[in-house]
């Protein structure tokens, strides 16, 4: 996965890129140096990546939820986020924070949450965090926010109470 953080989430056109799905494929079907000949091949097809502009704190990360031109600075909050706390303490809370992005974008978010989780239990490292962070962060990217009228009853309840939601990651804890 080193090979792609140098470049951006999305591909010139706008779509997203499947590059770390592409690159997890060849490493399970033991193709892991036909890689970079890959990376080559998608060159013109891929952006750059952008560079941390502005801090995001705790208090104040919706205000950067679906910015496009934020993902830098959400990949980089993440990150820390699971050097404080671990990736799989930071993983459930945010888990059920970005829920409501679930299905934008085709659910090419989650399918890319998927991707990670299972390598950091193999062998945790930065590179597979920074996948994972960057993974939260698509999710964040294409996050919609619904009017407080139209939020089901149980989040307006853990809005007003506090209370977590019980999520399908609590439930099956990784």
């Amino acid at each position: 996965m080193s090979h792609l953080h140098r470049h951006g989430p999305n591909l010139r056109d706008g779509l997203f890129s499947h590059a770390p799905m592409v690159i997890e494929a060849l490493v399970e079907l033991g193709a892991s140096d036909r890689i970079a000949d890959w990376i080559s091949a998608q060159a013109n097809e891929l952006t750059p990546r952008p560079a941390p502009r502005v801090p995001i704190h705790a208090k104040e990360w919706i205000t950067s939820v679906g910015q496009r031109d934020r993902f830098a600075d959400r990949s980089t909050y993440f990150e820390k986020c699971f050097e404080a706390d671990g990736w799989r303490s930071t993983l459930n809370p945010w888990m059920a924070r970005l829920a409501p992005g679930f299905v934008t974008a085709a659910c090419h978010a989650a399918i890319r949450r998927g991707h990670p989780a299972p390598a950091l239990q193999r062998s945790e490292s930065s590179v597979e965090r920074r996948e994972l962070a960057e993974a939260l962060e698509a999710t964040a990217l294409v996050q919609q926010t619904l009017q407080s009228s139209r939020i089901p009853r149980c989040m307006a309840h853990q809005r007003r109470t506090g209370d977590s939601p019980r999520t399908i990651a609590s439930m099956h804890p990784l």
